[in-house]
């Protein structure tokens, strides 16, 4: 992540060097505005009346760059934060109970007797390894929760994703990515 901004930075600045480059070749004796460096092509009449479209067109790439990484930077960070944070919480959930009644859940807590079933657990590989374990209590008939999580677990019976060893473990958040890859592990774990 660190890398691609800094890629982003040194293209733009390259690309602003090369306007200050162009117009230094093209009139070397310029006197441009107070302030501002020569060559920029932004001071004094010997921009010969086109400075401002060498400062829309760096504008433009420089906006265009911050809509790229801001977009980016929401949607690899913050948009799973906020569907966390903003969905509703639900605590003491039996894993018996149907999942269609917390669809609007963004963190569960399930009940002090359920677990995860890590010898039912199944590797699906994709591009990655997605795992699920179905979780359970001990009147669990239908499976309606699932404990997920990436490159974590053997092709079967070996799911070792995050806290499952933990006894205390019983908090969850509800996955909004690479949901395909996980109904298809889901469905053939059922």
């Amino acid at each position: 992540m660190p890398g691609l901004v800094w890629l982003q930075v040194f293209f733009l600045f390259f690309l602003s060097g090369l306007f200050m480059l162009f117009d230094a070749k093209k009139s070397p004796q310029m006197g441009g505005m107070p302030g501002l460096p020569m060559g920029t092509g932004l001071g004094g009449a010997s921009g010969g009346g086109k400075w401002y479209l060498k400062l829309g067109l760096l504008s433009f790439a420089f906006n265009l760059g911050g809509i790229f990484m801001g977009s980016w930077i929401y949607n690899s960070y913050f948009k799973p934060y906020w569907t966390i944070t903003e969905n509703a919480s639900y605590d003491d959930v039996l894993p018996s109970e149907p999942a269609a009644a917390h669809m609007d859940a963004g963190k569960l807590l399930f009940a002090m007797d359920s677990r995860v079933a890590v010898s039912q657990g199944l590797g699906y590989k994709s591009r990655s390894v997605f795992c699920v374990a179905p979780i359970v209590d001990y009147s669990t008939h239908k499976i309606e929760y699932w404990a997920a999580g990436e490159n974590c677990c053997g092709q079967r019976k070996q799911f070792n994703c995050d806290d499952v060893g933990n006894s205390q473990a019983r908090s969850a958040i509800i996955l909004t990515d690479n949901l395909d890859e996980y109904k298809k592990a889901a469905k053939q774990c059922a």
